[in-house]
């Protein structure tokens, strides 16, 4: 115990005796220490070019209806000033590069660069230094923000599965506005939504993003501040659109053709031809269970030429006879699509001029069909002559008995007619009207 005593008190004499030639000797070594270390690891000065220059704020002119486009300062080159330890390793990673657009010099139309040392970077502040940037500034550029709207279209690809077909896409929103520069806008030449429907056998729906192309193709680097928003608020920005994919079956149906009509007097339909005889709709199953074949009407009315043309569109027709409709017969929705590479029919119709001869008939032979029991019916007349009309081959055999002549007096009374005789014959003819006059006891 008393030589600790004692040894202390030789340290205290020896920390207390000429305390200020130890200060000296102290700072003297301090120095000395600087000295080897700045020779070691002076401070030198580095050059970092091409630093990226990160924009904050960058849609504030926005709210103005401006865009700030940059005309020069999205990179700088950085000169740092440091420890050689520290310095050599540094690259533009190893720092902050900000502008932020509120602080628009609006008399200059620049923006202050600002630069520091990177939160992550092993070098640090107090031994490195930003000696100088170029540029300080950015220059920005501002212009009126305009905007345009468009129809969202559907760019369908690939192949429905065997037996189905895909009917329609409806998307939603339908129309959308692209906000941007004038230059932006005025290079769009559509917006599309891409939908695959390779296999598909039923209807399905999806969310889509939509493109934006111009006269090449789609546009693929976008402006920053382009941005597509509801047509109806400009708030909203669209990232998305729902398209809802209808997906039909399909069959093959017969195409009929009916002649209807009757040609110019003297003239007969010998024969009828068209093409296609069949053709492939698409529509829901359950609708078509209910077809299997779709006539068409080809109306030779009062026709006198030997062969008759017409072409028939098949979708007008399956509208016509199979489509739901209002009250006022307009159609509301197509109950069948026809999907076939031939979309009309083509049809012929074949005439014959038929060769004629005058018959006298005596009015005895003519029946008087619907005459009410107790009355009685005369002809004036005790003969009356017909025309009559049928091939080459047919019309030197035609006998009166053959025509099988009647007049109809049905819902008449006691009284004098003027008649028209009818013609219900046995054979393949045609007669012109005749009128003959009665009288009716």
């Amino acid at each position: 115990m008393k030589q600790i005593k004692i040894l202390c008190k030789k340290l205290v004499r020896v920390f207390t005796t000429n305390v200020g030639l130890k200060l000296i000797a102290l700072v003297i070594a301090i120095l000395a220490w600087l000295l080897v270390m700045v020779e070691n690891d002076p401070y030198v000065d580095k050059t970092i070019k091409n630093v990226s220059v990160n924009i904050i704020n960058e849609d504030y002119f926005q709210q103005s209806m401006k865009i700030g486009s940059v005309e020069s300062g999205d990179r700088v080159t950085i000169v740092v000033h440091g420890p050689r330890s520290e310095v050599s390793s540094l690259n533009s990673t190893d720092f902050t590069v900000t502008a932020n657009f509120r602080d628009l010099n609006a008399d200059t139309n620049a923006v202050p660069i600002n630069v520091a040392i990177a939160a992550s970077s092993q070098a640090t502040a107090a031994n490195v230094t930003i000696k100088k940037q170029t540029p300080s500034v950015m220059k920005i550029s501002l212009e009126d923000m305009v905007s345009k709207k468009f129809t969202i279209n559907v760019n369908t690809s690939g192949e429905a599965a065997s037996g189905s077909y895909v009917s329609e896409t409806i998307v939603s929103p339908n129309i959308i506005t692209v906000m941007g520069s004038q230059a932006d806008i005025d290079q769009i030449k559509k917006v599309a939504v891409d939908v695959n429907v390779s296999g598909a056998s039923e209807s399905f729906s999806g969310d889509y993003v939509p493109k934006l192309y111009n006269e090449y193709g789609e546009i693929k680097n976008t402006s920053s501040y382009m941005k597509i928003v509801d047509s109806n608020d400009a708030e909203k920005e669209i990232s998305s659109a729902k398209v809802d994919v209808n997906v039909l079956a399909t069959k093959q149906i017969f195409i009929l053709v009916s002649v209807q009509g009757s040609p110019a007097t003297g003239y007969e339909c010998v024969d009828e031809q068209h093409l296609p005889t069949e053709v492939t709709i698409a529509g829901t199953k359950e609708d078509l269970d209910d077809i299997i074949a779709l006539t068409i009407p080809f109306d030779i009315s009062n026709t006198n030429q030997t062969v008759v043309e017409q072409t028939f569109n098949i979708q007008d027709y399956l509208n016509k006879q199979y489509a739901d409709k209002d009250s006022e017969g307009n159609i509301i929705a197509a109950k069948y699509i026809c999907i076939d590479e031939n979309q009309t029919v083509s049809a012929q119709a074949t005439l014959e001029k038929l060769e004629s001869r005058r018959i006298t008939v005596l009015t005895s032979t003519i029946d008087k069909r619907n005459l009410e029991e107790g009355y009685s019916l005369n002809f004036k007349e005790a003969t009356v002559n017909v025309m009559v009309y049928a091939i080459k081959d047919v019309i030197d055999t035609i006998k009166a008995s053959d025509l099988n002549l009647y007049v109809d007096a049905d819902g008449l009374g006691e009284g004098s007619y003027e008649m028209t005789i009818k013609c219900d014959p046995a054979i393949d003819l045609t007669m012109n009207e005749v009128t003959i006059e009665a009288a009716i006891n």
